[in-house]
């Protein structure tokens, strides 16, 4: 029997986990669940736009408590705060009302999208998203998310981040949908999951800088899978007519297996000077077992992200857990070589650190990657990733400061920065210090157990 989407959806969403998806229970009688993405594009040369995306999907029975009887009440809270100095930078909270009429809801499936826009300068920020329902019952966890701002419309020629479709339909006139903008209908696909119901992918991007130059120029999109083979590529020449460009495409997917895939896309010139590039991941599933086979049963990784992930994805994954995973845990897993005990290990290695194992979400799997996300969008170097350094470290291991002192203008002494952790043996601090002058700040001095500890540290950063 064909499923509908939202047959495919409820599927999906039991199959996988996202880091960047927020899913949760609003209420025992409503079981629904919220998922956000968001996308940047181009607005100045000082400043981004952010797209928030958001999806409520789930069922609802006639006799669950809404609001004046037919509204369901969501507020979306958005705080969003500088990363470096903490300080808050938007915040607002928005009122998501939805009628629902059950006569015409099929079997009460309820499936609706929308967007928020928030303009953001050039920087880091923290993006957090609180999710309550009427009742002020808050869903968990928060959406949280680091990003960092580096206007498309400063650098010469850049093209935007990609966002992923469900359809994508060409307005010749203003439309008053939620999703126009550039003469087109973009509607989201907030998952970035694509099923046998929607063999289809259809993307849109924008291009900036354009007007550079005068020559042709030639545009190239790609599929690659988790092992970055190329899939699927098609070029197309132009002449830039615009300083900036949109393009939009559908590209068929239905003879792709199912899996973890990347979309590239390039500009460069006529010569193969490249310009810029943009890629985002996207995730195939082309089919689903009637039924549960013994092997299926055994291994539950297969039913959860681990099983589309490639080698090299496994021991990435393994390198960023290296600092809270036991020696023995570390010694094991040097001594696999299969790639279906790679994915068992990282599945049972994040199962056992569950803190809530009854939910769908691993709390402590998500905020760790989160950790990662941050570590490499502030503190990575020309030549390593920020999670491999003494910054990234300390916070991978430990979490968060409680306080950031930062001198980095004082006279006669090296840049140096003290962060305190007042939960670690009743208050501890670290110091690190950029003593070549390449902003590789480096821990010279801790007073945490077991960490590096000189008390004459001073004496390193001053200038003679």
């Amino acid at each position: 029997m064909k499923k509908t989407s939202f047959e495919w959806l409820t599927i999906i969403s039991s199959f996988i986990f996202f880091c960047f998806q927020l899913s949760g229970y609003i209420n025992a009688q409503k079981n629904l669940n919220i998922s956000f993405d968001l996308i940047q594009f181009g607005y100045d040369s000082a400043s981004n736009f952010i797209e928030v995306y958001y999806s409520v999907y789930g069922e609802i029975s006639p006799g669950s408590k809404l609001n004046h009887g037919s509204y369901l009440t969501l507020y979306l809270d958005f705080q969003v705060t500088d990363s470096i100095s903490q300080s808050a930078v938007f915040s607002k909270k928005y009122l998501i009302n939805k009628e629902i009429d059950f006569v015409s809801e099929k079997d009460n499936h309820l499936e609706f999208v929308g967007v928020k826009r928030i303009l953001l300068a050039e920087g880091n920020y923290k993006f957090l998203i609180s999710v309550t329902d009427e009742e002020s019952n808050k869903m968990q966890p928060d959406f949280l998310k680091y990003i960092v701002i580096s206007p498309f419309k400063k650098k010469v020629y850049s093209i935007s981040e990609i966002q992923f479709a469900s359809n994508i339909l060409r307005q010749d006139t203003l439309s008053q949908s939620l999703f126009y903008k550039n003469n087109y209908e973009v509607i989201p696909n907030i998952s970035r999951v694509y099923v046998p119901a929607m063999p289809v992918l259809f993307y849109y991007v924008e291009m900036y800088n354009l007007n550079l130059t005068s020559d042709t120029l030639l545009y190239t999109e790609k599929i690659l899978n988790s092992n970055q083979i190329k899939e699927i590529e098609n070029s197309r020449r132009f002449i830039p007519e615009k300083n900036s460009v949109v393009f939009v495409n559908r590209l068929d997917i239905s003879g792709l297996v199912s899996g973890t895939y990347f979309l590239q896309v390039e500009l460069e010139k006529s010569d193969g000077t490249k310009l810029s590039a943009s890629a985002g991941k996207f995730y195939l599933y082309n089919s689903f077992p009637d039924s549960a086979g013994s092997e299926f049963i055994a291994d539950n990784y297969l039913g959860s992200e681990y099983a589309f992930l490639s080698p090299e994805e496994c021991d990435k994954e393994f390198d960023w857990v290296t600092y809270i995973a036991s020696p023995e845990e570390i010694k094991t897993y040097s001594n696999l070589s299969l790639l279906s005990a790679k994915k068992k290990f990282l599945y049972e290695f994040w199962l056992k650190r569950d803190p809530v194992p009854e939910t769908n979400e691993n709390e402590a799997k998500n905020i760790y990657l989160r950790r990662v996300n941050f570590c490499n969008a502030n503190y990575k170097l020309y030549d390593k990733p920020g999670y491999k350094t003494d910054r990234g470290r300390i916070y991978l291991t430990y979490g968060e400061y409680d306080t950031r002192e930062a001198y980095f203008n004082e006279v006669n002494k090296k840049p140096y920065i003290i962060w305190t952790y007042d939960r670690l043996e009743g208050g501890v601090i670290f110091v690190f210090a950029d003593l070549n002058g390449f902003g590789n700040f480096e821990l010279i001095h801790s007073t945490l157990r077991g960490e590096l500890k000189d008390p004459n540290w001073m004496n390193r950063i001053l200038i003679n």
